[in-house]
């Protein structure tokens, strides 16, 4: 990352970045408020996404850079983007669908889409065309998670602060603590590291 920060278009940015994930190929997608810019491994600007009128974005998923997910907590919308981050198909409207309480999206490598709803304490899985797969209850009494992360199709992880990493293995849950964690994907080799 600091390589990338030493490029004078990353520059003008960085002080507005809330989030970023890193591609496969080493590309920087940083979120800035209401903005999504892609920035290859030289720190060059390759291409930009901006929808004012959704809020803020949540979050992002570039494990599958053809098809990056841009989920918008505030107005319920899921957006699919291609490489260049042009829309490749129409948004799907959550609260359209009853889901009106999804604080957390992520996107799995066989067209799944992972949804936290705090309220009732379940993570849901649905299908692509958005049917609901199944629904698993989270039995934690104030469980808040603020990401979460699909490591491989049937292994994603939830970070709730600090100490806690979730990880949910399909219909099995597994709780680990740690006083500290850094959690590094490498997706060349699938390592998932908690220190």
């Amino acid at each position: 990352l600091f390589s990338f920060a030493q490029h004078t278009e990353i520059k003008e940015v960085a002080n507005n970045i809330t989030d970023f994930s890193l591609d496969n190929y080493g590309n920087l997608y940083a979120i800035s408020g209401n903005s999504l810019s892609k920035f290859n491994s030289n720190g060059e600007k390759l291409s930009s996404f901006t929808r004012f009128e959704w809020g803020e974005i949540s979050s992002i998923n570039v494990q599958n850079p053809m098809k990056i997910m841009v989920f918008y907590q505030e107005s319920g919308i899921i957006l699919f983007l291609d490489e260049n981050l042009n829309p490749l198909s129409e948004e799907i409207n959550l609260f359209d669908n009853q889901y009106n309480t999804i604080s957390l999206a992520a996107y799995s490598t066989a067209n799944k889409i992972y949804l936290f709803d705090p309220t009732n304490q379940d993570l849901i899985l649905m299908d692509f065309y958005f049917r609901e797969i199944s629904r698993t209850h989270i039995p934690f009494s104030n469980f808040n998670p603020t990401q979460i992360y699909t490591i491989k199709e049937s292994f994603i992880a939830m970070v709730e602060n600090v100490k806690k990493i979730y990880r949910f293995f399909r219909y099995m849950l597994i709780l680990f603590t740690a006083i500290y964690f850094v959690y590094a994907l490498l997706s060349k080799t699938g390592i998932f590291a908690i220190n």
